[in-house]
């Protein structure tokens, strides 16, 4: 799935008022049904009086503010995304490439599936929020971000599509490591020597952010 499975840390509590993964996405979905869209979830706790009208989400009139992650201690970037040139933050709703869009309405769209599957109706684990072993017995859904995948080397069925060929890189990466025997080291994330927040362990910082696929 091509959107961020995650948050900054800490963005639970300070954002949304709650502690743990999990919980913060029950809180999003209940927010972003309440509100209809991302975009008014997001401008509704940018108003919020606690942060003094400077929230987290960035349009394009408060690019430059970055007075709520200097107050809230809350990054501009999850850890993942610090090591991935071409990352745009979570946060961002300005104009131009943002994931910020996605990732709201994404993270709700989680939320629906746990439910779903809390109901036997499905079954499966996010990695690397709830699992760590790529066998671990039953479907794995992962965050991909095409833009960290090279251009497949075969043919191109989808050249005309923008997002079917960026579906189509993500696939045939997962199958060329596949084949490779090399796709479960993906899935073995070491820690990263930067960006890591004092007195937390780093893996449980990472199981709360999440990790992109394809990022070593």
């Amino acid at each position: 799935m091509d959107f961020g499975f995650g948050l900054p840390w800490g963005a639970d509590c300070a954002v949304f008022g709650c502690s743990g993964w999990h919980e913060m996405l029950r809180r999003v979905e209940s927010l972003y049904t309440h509100y209809g869209s991302a975009r008014a979830l997001a401008e509704h706790l940018n108003r919020e009086e606690r942060f003094g009208r400077h929230g987290p989400f960035r349009f394009n009139d408060s690019r430059s503010d970055l007075r709520f992650y200097m107050t809230a201690g809350v990054g501009y970037y999850r850890l993942v995304e610090l090591a991935v040139p071409q990352a745009i933050s979570q946060w961002y709703f300005g104009s131009g490439g943002t994931v910020g869009f996605h990732t709201i309405t994404g993270l709700a769209a989680l939320h629906d599936l746990i439910l779903r599957r809390e109901q036997k109706e499905i079954d499966f684990l996010v990695w690397p929020h709830e699992c760590d072993d790529p066998d671990s017995g039953t479907h794995l859904i992962v965050e991909s971000y095409p833009a960290v995948f090279p251009l497949p080397t075969g043919a191109r069925p989808y050249k005309e599509d923008e997002n079917k060929e960026d579906a189509w890189k993500v696939l045939e990466w997962l199958m060329d490591a596949d084949r490779k025997g090399e796709l479960h080291r993906y899935f073995r994330i070491e820690p990263p020597p930067f960006g890591r927040i004092d007195g937390v362990d780093v893996a449980q910082q990472i199981r709360f952010e999440g990790w992109i696929i394809g990022v070593k």
